[in-house]
């Protein structure tokens, strides 16, 4: 069972801008108002298998929960040289995002703010991302197209297109 201790993320967070830039302020919470660690909730995979992803601002790592032993999805943004409409951005990412509840859609369930990172705690998927998986479809001289998975070579049939429409078109 997750808990909500970030109801008030949005509230009072004030940041002195410097032009386009926020000058961050060691001890400023800029977003998260929870003062729980993240290393006293989640068991973060700092190695280099525990990268799931990297962005501009961000790493995407393994993150395993202390009490249940489940794993997800932890997002870790630097929020330092983060202009104003950047952090403007995220708010509003962190705010979709927790209003959502749809299975095709990742979960976010918990946020942590400290030393200068936001912590996003999300739903993991393994799966990759659909952008990876339609780089991997290969068209023969046929027409048919084919997909590589662990398994090996699989024919991407209408059927199996239709699935994945549907799948997002329930997310939208």
């Amino acid at each position: 069972t997750h808990h909500n201790h970030t109801a008030g993320w949005n509230r009072g967070h004030h940041a002195a801008h410097h032009g386009n830039y926020l000058l961050y302020k060691p001890g400023v919470r800029l977003i998260a108002q929870r003062v729980t660690k993240l290393n006293d909730v989640y068991d973060v995979d700092l190695g280099d298998s525990g990268v799931l992803g990297v962005g501009t601002f961000s790493t995407v790592r393994v993150g395993t929960h202390r009490l249940s032993g489940l794993r997800y999805a932890v997002k870790a943004i630097s929020l330092r040289g983060m202009t104003a409409q950047t952090l403007v951005r995220l708010r509003r990412e962190i705010q979709v995002l927790r209003s959502l509840s749809n299975p095709n859609i990742i979960r976010l369930f918990e946020i942590f703010e400290e030393g200068g990172h936001l912590y996003m705690v999300m739903e993991m998927c393994t799966g990759g991302e659909l952008w990876h998986f339609l780089q991997r479809v290969e068209i023969h001289p046929n027409g048919d197209k084919y997909f590589m998975t662990e398994r090996g070579r699989v024919r991407l049939d209408e059927r199996r297109v239709a699935v994945i429409v549907r799948q997002i078109l329930d997310a939208a």
